[in-house]
Parts: structure tokens; C-alpha cells; sequence
């Protein structure tokens, strides 16, 4: 028979020797559904919550100019380009601005930094266009920075995301491709590893 609510309840608190954790826990259970993953964390107030992520965070620093009218932006068919060092000057971008305004696409630009300068002239530059750029710098350690450029390669079809959400300090990748096999290779690499801070970081980008 199908599994009902009061079954994963039961399971759920069963696993936690806890009514209240459980009851949570499988009410997070049937909204995720059973390809996605959850994680238990140890709160740091005596509330208990759950957030629910819906697409693939990366925790970045957008400059504000970009929402100076909207809280946040949404693109469609979106490039993501990565470069490993701090864009001082717009002609360091020429190439992508052309192909942008040429073929009308959309991208974004992970960095280690930026010229405020530059992200201003971003801004000018494509205010009546059809197509975007948006400059972004990290907010992580380098040493993770080409695995999550991998992450990214498995969730894009043929070289763009179907669509990305982004805001001040994150961007949310969304994905309509099948990314089970690179889950299953972070979920596997999650219970090798011993240290709590890449149990963290595995965990965020499962």
C-alpha cells in the first residue's frame, strides 16, 4: 500500500525519539518528495524550522545598483561565466557584452571582485535592452570555487540555466535537467568526509 501521512510520522519520530521533530520532519518529507534531500541541523535558538530551497544557491555579492527599482531579478537562458581573478575594467569584458547585445543573451559573471565602476556601467549599459549581464563576486573559499562551476555544468542544457532568480547575496539557479547522478555523487562524497565544514558545504550544494 501507499505510504500515509501517519506512516512517515511514525518513522520520522521513531528516528528522532522526538514527536514534535518528527511531526516537522515528515510534514518537510511530503512537501520535498522523496528525490530530494533533507538535512537536520542543530538550531542555535529553541525554535524549531525548516526552509525549504527550491534551485541551486550560490551565496554571492550582486552590487545593490542592480536593485534600485526591484527587491529582485529574474533571467531566462542564462550563461554562466566564471573568471578567477578581480574585473578592474569594463574592456576586460568586451567579449561578453558583444556576444550579449549580438545574440541577445543573458549571463552572468562570477568573479574574485569588481570595480564598482564597472558594475555601474553594466547597469547603464543594458537599462533598455532586451538581455542582461550581471557581475557577481564570490563569497566562499577559492578552493571550492571549480567544484561548484562543475555543480553548474550538470545543471545547465546546452551551455544555459532555464532560469535564475538573484538578489543582493545570492543567486538561485533552477534547472529542468536530471541532475540525480551529480546528487548521488555529492551525497556519496557527504558521508566519507569527517570534517564538520565540508559536511556543511557538501550539504548546501546537495
Amino acid at each position: 500500500r501507499k505510504p500515509t501521512r501517519k506512516d512517515y510520522f511514525s518513522i520520522a519520530t521513531v528516528a528522532a525519539n522526538d514527536s514534535f521533530i518528527g511531526r516537522t520532519t515528515s510534514d518537510v518529507f511530503l512537501k520535498v518528495k522523496k528525490k530530494q534531500c533533507i538535512f537536520l541541523r542543530e538550531s542555535k535558538t529553541e525554535k524549531t524550522t525548516y526552509e525549504i530551497m527550491n534551485g541551486y544557491r550560490l551565496d554571492v555579492k550582486v552590487p545593490e545598483e542592480y536593485f534600485l527599482n526591484q527587491s529582485n531579478l529574474v533571467m531566462e537562458n542564462c550563461h554562466i561565466i566564471y573568471l578567477d581573478y578581480k574585473v578592474e575594467r569594463i574592456e576586460e569584458l568586451a567579449s561578453f557584452i558583444n556576444q550579449s547585445t549580438r545574440y541577445q543573451e543573458n549571463y552572468i559573471i562570477l568573479c574574485e571582485g569588481y570595480n564598482n565602476e564597472v558594475a555601474s556601467y553594466l547597469v547603464d549599459y543594458f537599462y533598455d535592452k532586451k538581455c542582461f549581464i550581471v557581475i557577481a563576486s564570490w563569497m566562499m573559499y577559492n578552493a571550492w570555487q571549480d567544484e561548484i562551476m562543475e555543480d553548474i555544468r550538470a545543471l545547465e542544457e546546452d551551455g544555459v540555466l532555464s532560469s535564475v532568480n538573484i538578489s543582493s547575496s545570492n543567486i538561485i539557479l533552477h534547472s529542468s535537467k536530471n541532475t540525480k547522478k551529480r546528487r548521488d555523487t555529492l551525497l556519496k562524497r557527504y558521508k566519507e568526509v569527517e570534517e564538520d565544514y565540508q559536511k556543511e558545504m557538501l550539504m548546501n550544494r546537495i
